[in-house]
């Protein structure tokens, strides 16, 4: 998918361009930032999506929970997208080499919480997942997948 903004005929003339590279392409505005701003706040949904997972995890492994049938159950019904059935799916197989790194959803988080600051927005998630992902870095997980905050959980519950 591409996400594009901009003069309608500019985006018009990009579309054979637009074509070649993804399935479909949809026009957020007319203003160029607003593109940069819809992926932003997509991964900053995204790192906040696997968080929870990992989260959700631990507490299904920790109350003795079998977490391949809850999430699966999970993934299929309440929560069927293919964020929680990718990163579930990870986490449980504990395959945590890189796909979206550690290091670049940190980048994407500060720069979600520069916008909020210059945009005079509150993203109250965002100060708690920099500091979830600075925690994770330090522990030697910066080239590590997103799923791997499912190891820092998991560590953190012993």
């Amino acid at each position: 998918m591409i996400i594009a903004a901009g003069d309608p005929e500019a985006i018009s003339q990009c579309q054979p361009v637009f074509d070649a590279l993804g399935e479909r392409t949809i026009s957020v505005g007319t203003e160029p930032v607003a593109a940069g701003m819809v992926k932003l706040v997509g991964n900053f949904l995204l790192v906040s999506a696997v968080e929870s997972l990992s989260e959700a995890v631990t507490l299904l492994r920790k109350s003795g929970v079998d977490p391949q049938v809850s999430l699966e159950t999970l993934t299929n019904t309440l929560f069927a997208s293919p964020v929680y059935q990718n990163y579930a799916g990870l986490m449980l197989r504990q395959q945590y080499e890189p796909g979206f790194r550690l290091a670049l959803g940190l980048k994407d988080i500060g720069l979600a919480l520069a916008a909020a600051e210059s945009s005079g927005a509150s993203l109250l998630a965002g100060h708690f997942l920099r500091e979830r992902l600075l925690h994770a870095i330090e522990r030697g997980y910066r080239d590590k997948d997103l799923a791997a905050l499912a190891l820092l959980s998991a560590e953190e519950a012993g």
